[in-house]
């Protein structure tokens, strides 16, 4: 079996679930105490996918600043990004723009066309969503992102499959296969 080494990057603003995402998928486990993320944390787990054993390398960015400079080294050698938003805060869907700047100027390298797949977390507070599926499907097509999923930290919801599928499209787009 085939080894590769891939470095995702997750990242939005404060307080959006970046970091209860990350932990879900390493530990399986949701806590409420996080604090906001203050730099950079990294964190790795490997996945089998198709023939392919992959090392999935998250950096987990505070989201509370952008400070171009910062986010550019975080950035850097990045092979796909995942931008997350609250779906029960329109303001945090708004700054789009700004982030996918940040992340496409920070990761440039040998391939500029990196998969971005935009995830609308919380999905389990169902009451106090604000952003429906096609606002987020316009912006995916507007912004030509790889695509979009909504997702729950709290109860796992999808977490699983934003990284197996980002890693799948990882290979599809370096053509390991």
């Amino acid at each position: 079996m085939k080894k590769l080494h891939f470095k995702i990057c997750p990242f939005g603003e404060g307080g959006v679930g970046k970091t209860s995402i990350i932990q879900r998928f390493i530990k399986d486990e949701f806590r409420t105490d996080y604090n906001l993320t203050v730099g950079l944390d990294i964190f790795d787990k490997t996945i089998i996918v198709g023939d392919y054993e992959v090392k999935l390398v998250m950096f987990d960015i505070g989201g509370s600043s952008r400070s171009e400079e910062k986010y550019e080294l975080f950035f850097k050698g990045a092979h796909a990004g995942v931008f997350i938003f609250d779906l029960t805060r329109l303001p945090t869907l708004n700054s789009i723009e700004a982030w996918l700047k940040l992340f496409r100027e920070g990761s440039k390298g040998k391939n500029r066309n990196l998969p971005i797949l935009m995830v609308g977390n919380k999905v389990d507070l169902e009451g106090e969503i604000k952003i429906s599926l096609e606002e987020a499907l316009d912006l995916v097509i507007k912004y030509e992102l790889f695509g979009y999923m909504e997702s729950s930290a709290k109860t796992g919801k999808n977490v699983d499959n934003i990284f197996s599928i980002m890693a799948d499209e990882i290979i599809k787009n370096y053509k390991f296969k």
